[in-house]
Protein backbone atom coordinates (compact mmCIF):
# COMPACT_ATOMS: atom_id res chain seq x y z
CA UNK A 1 0.00 0.00 0.00
CA UNK A 2 2.81 2.45 0.87
CA UNK A 3 4.58 1.71 -2.42
CA UNK A 4 1.31 2.30 -4.33
CA UNK A 5 0.74 5.64 -2.60
CA UNK A 6 4.33 6.72 -3.29
CA UNK A 7 4.05 5.66 -6.95
CA UNK A 8 0.76 7.54 -7.25
CA UNK A 9 2.25 10.68 -5.69
CA UNK A 10 5.23 10.49 -8.06
CA UNK A 11 2.92 9.99 -11.08
CA UNK A 12 0.87 13.05 -10.10
CA UNK A 13 4.01 15.15 -9.60
CA UNK A 14 5.34 14.08 -13.01
CA UNK A 15 2.00 14.95 -14.65
CA UNK A 16 2.06 18.40 -13.01
CA UNK A 17 5.61 18.96 -14.32
CA UNK A 18 4.47 17.92 -17.80
CA UNK A 19 1.51 20.32 -17.65
CA UNK A 20 3.76 23.13 -16.42
CA UNK A 21 6.26 22.46 -19.21
CA UNK A 22 3.47 22.49 -21.82
CA UNK A 23 2.13 25.81 -20.48
CA UNK A 24 5.61 27.37 -20.29
CA UNK A 25 6.32 26.35 -23.88
CA UNK A 26 3.01 27.88 -24.97
CA UNK A 27 3.74 31.09 -23.04
CA UNK A 28 7.21 31.34 -24.59
CA UNK A 29 5.55 31.33 -28.04
CA UNK A 30 2.71 33.67 -27.04
CA UNK A 31 3.32 35.57 -23.78
CA UNK A 32 -0.18 37.14 -23.90
CA UNK A 33 -1.91 33.76 -23.47
CA UNK A 34 -4.28 33.78 -20.50
CA UNK A 35 -3.49 30.87 -18.15
CA UNK A 36 -5.50 30.35 -14.94
CA UNK A 37 -5.92 27.66 -12.30
CA UNK A 38 -9.36 26.50 -11.20
CA UNK A 39 -9.17 23.87 -8.47
CA UNK A 40 -7.14 20.99 -9.95
CA UNK A 41 -7.29 22.26 -13.53
CA UNK A 42 -4.92 24.45 -15.50
CA UNK A 43 -6.92 26.47 -18.04
CA UNK A 44 -5.59 28.08 -21.20
CA UNK A 45 -7.98 30.58 -22.76
CA UNK A 46 -7.61 30.39 -26.53
CA UNK A 47 -10.54 32.73 -27.22
CA UNK A 48 -12.44 34.62 -24.50
CA UNK A 49 -16.21 34.19 -24.44
CA UNK A 50 -18.95 36.66 -23.62
CA UNK A 51 -21.95 36.86 -21.32
CA UNK A 52 -22.86 34.85 -18.29
CA UNK A 53 -20.20 32.65 -16.67
CA UNK A 54 -20.93 28.98 -16.00
CA UNK A 55 -21.83 28.48 -12.33
CA UNK A 56 -21.30 25.40 -10.16
CA UNK A 57 -24.96 24.47 -10.72
CA UNK A 58 -25.25 25.36 -14.42
CA UNK A 59 -24.72 23.48 -17.65
CA UNK A 60 -22.84 24.16 -20.85
CA UNK A 61 -23.41 22.99 -24.40
CA UNK A 62 -19.95 22.19 -25.81
CA UNK A 63 -17.85 20.77 -28.59
CA UNK A 64 -14.77 18.97 -27.31
CA UNK A 65 -11.65 17.03 -28.12
CA UNK A 66 -10.44 14.83 -25.24
CA UNK A 67 -6.79 13.81 -25.03
CA UNK A 68 -4.88 11.41 -22.82
CA UNK A 69 -2.30 14.04 -21.92
CA UNK A 70 1.33 13.01 -22.36
CA UNK A 71 2.88 16.43 -22.91
CA UNK A 72 1.33 17.54 -26.20
CA UNK A 73 -2.03 17.70 -27.91
CA UNK A 74 -1.48 15.46 -30.90
CA UNK A 75 -3.79 13.24 -32.92
CA UNK A 76 -2.38 10.01 -31.48
CA UNK A 77 -3.50 10.99 -27.96
CA UNK A 78 -7.12 11.88 -28.86
CA UNK A 79 -9.52 9.55 -27.09
CA UNK A 80 -12.88 11.17 -27.95
CA UNK A 81 -14.38 14.06 -29.87
CA UNK A 82 -17.68 15.40 -31.12
CA UNK A 83 -15.99 17.55 -33.79
CA UNK A 84 -16.67 15.97 -37.19
CA UNK A 85 -13.55 17.37 -38.89
CA UNK A 86 -11.29 15.87 -36.23
CA UNK A 87 -13.06 12.50 -36.40
CA UNK A 88 -12.64 12.53 -40.19
CA UNK A 89 -8.91 13.34 -39.87
CA UNK A 90 -8.58 10.38 -37.50
CA UNK A 91 -10.47 8.20 -40.00
CA UNK A 92 -13.13 7.35 -37.45
CA UNK A 93 -16.69 6.36 -38.35
CA UNK A 94 -18.65 9.57 -39.04
CA UNK A 95 -21.89 7.98 -40.30
CA UNK A 96 -23.90 8.88 -37.17
CA UNK A 97 -24.59 12.63 -37.38
CA UNK A 98 -25.84 12.73 -33.78
CA UNK A 99 -22.26 12.11 -32.61
CA UNK A 100 -21.31 15.57 -33.85
CA UNK A 101 -23.86 17.66 -31.98
CA UNK A 102 -22.82 19.78 -28.99
CA UNK A 103 -23.06 17.82 -25.73
CA UNK A 104 -24.66 19.22 -22.63
CA UNK A 105 -22.43 19.05 -19.57
CA UNK A 106 -24.12 19.59 -16.22
CA UNK A 107 -21.89 20.84 -13.43
CA UNK A 108 -24.12 19.03 -10.91
CA UNK A 109 -23.64 15.64 -12.64
CA UNK A 110 -21.97 13.38 -10.05
CA UNK A 111 -20.22 11.50 -12.90
CA UNK A 112 -18.49 14.62 -14.26
CA UNK A 113 -14.79 14.16 -13.64
CA UNK A 114 -13.37 16.69 -11.20
CA UNK A 115 -10.69 18.13 -13.50
CA UNK A 116 -13.22 18.90 -16.21
CA UNK A 117 -15.68 20.41 -13.72
CA UNK A 118 -12.90 22.60 -12.27
CA UNK A 119 -11.83 23.70 -15.75
CA UNK A 120 -15.33 24.52 -16.97
CA UNK A 121 -16.27 26.69 -14.02
CA UNK A 122 -16.55 30.33 -15.09
CA UNK A 123 -16.39 29.59 -18.83
CA UNK A 124 -18.60 31.71 -21.12
CA UNK A 125 -20.52 31.17 -24.36
CA UNK A 126 -18.22 31.37 -27.37
CA UNK A 127 -15.15 30.64 -25.25
CA UNK A 128 -12.45 28.28 -26.44
CA UNK A 129 -10.38 26.79 -23.63
CA UNK A 130 -7.83 24.05 -23.13
CA UNK A 131 -8.25 22.32 -19.77
CA UNK A 132 -5.36 20.22 -18.39
CA UNK A 133 -5.33 18.16 -15.20
CA UNK A 134 -3.36 15.37 -13.57
CA UNK A 135 -4.66 11.92 -12.70
CA UNK A 136 -5.79 12.95 -9.22
CA UNK A 137 -8.63 14.88 -10.90
CA UNK A 138 -9.24 12.38 -13.70
CA UNK A 139 -11.23 9.17 -14.13
CA UNK A 140 -11.12 7.12 -10.91
CA UNK A 141 -11.53 3.83 -12.82
CA UNK A 142 -10.40 2.55 -16.20
CA UNK A 143 -12.68 4.02 -18.90
CA UNK A 144 -11.54 2.25 -22.03
CA UNK A 145 -8.51 0.62 -23.60
CA UNK A 146 -6.90 4.02 -24.12
CA UNK A 147 -7.79 5.74 -20.84
CA UNK A 148 -6.48 4.03 -17.75
CA UNK A 149 -7.56 5.04 -14.26
CA UNK A 150 -6.12 8.36 -13.14
CA UNK A 151 -4.64 9.28 -16.53
CA UNK A 152 -3.70 12.94 -16.96
CA UNK A 153 -6.18 14.47 -19.40
CA UNK A 154 -6.59 17.51 -21.62
CA UNK A 155 -9.82 18.82 -23.10
CA UNK A 156 -10.02 21.38 -25.88
CA UNK A 157 -13.47 22.93 -25.41
CA UNK A 158 -15.61 25.31 -27.49
CA UNK A 159 -18.71 26.52 -25.68
CA UNK A 160 -21.92 26.95 -27.67
CA UNK A 161 -24.11 28.13 -24.78
CA UNK A 162 -24.41 28.43 -21.01
CA UNK A 163 -27.47 27.79 -18.86
CA UNK A 164 -27.44 28.67 -15.17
Amino acid sequence: QVKTNKENTMRIAKAEQTIESFVNNLLSQNPDTLVTRHGGATCITVEKGTGEELSKKGSASIYYVAYRFTGSLNASSIVATNVREIAEQLRRDTSDDSMFEPVSVSMSDPNLIQGLADGLEGIQAGEERIILFNGKYSFPKKVSGTISAKSPMAYHILVESISN
